[in-house]
């Protein structure tokens, strides 16, 4: 098992991005019959600020990647529009370009409120959005690639 990260600031920006995830957990213990999902979202968090460096970066991400793939390959329409909204809404709200040039640990400032991710500015950020054109366009092959590829 990996160590927390050492930077206390870090570890509660991190654990910020995660915990955001806590009413979707809840609803996804709901679904699955827990008795209380609330309680079971409890733990799950504590488990993930006890083991955060195991926790995937980047993770909603990649969830809605994967699921908006299962909807693609299950043919189920509003699944797959569900998915294309949320990792647009992602997109637009919770990732950064980093100024050209800018060092590897830049940060914006101020410091936004919400949970973030900071890409380079190396056109990385400019291919997922096009990946997500194509297979919301009914071409899904990088998506599915981009999936895959993180262990989808």
């Amino acid at each position: 098992m990996r160590k927390p990260p050492r930077d206390e600031a870090a570890a509660h920006h991190r654990f910020a991005a995660v915990f955001a995830h806590l009413a979707a957990v809840a609803a996804y213990a709901r679904r699955r019959g827990a008795l209380d999902a609330e309680a079971v979202a409890a733990e799950v968090m504590t488990i993930a600020w006890r083991r955060l460096a195991d926790v995937p970066r980047d993770d909603a991400r990649h969830a809605w990647e994967c699921y908006w793939v299962h909807a693609i390959r299950s043919e189920n329409v509003t699944g797959q529009r569900r998915a294309h909204a949320e990792l647009e809404k992602l997109l637009a709200n919770n990732m950064l370009v980093a100024p050209t040039g800018a060092p590897e640990d830049w940060a914006p400032s101020p410091e936004p409120k919400v949970p973030y991710a900071i890409w380079a500015n190396d056109g990385g950020l400019q291919c997922v959005r096009a990946a997500y054109s194509a297979a919301a366009a009914g071409k899904p092959k990088q998506l599915i690639q981009s999936c895959r590829a993180d262990g989808g």
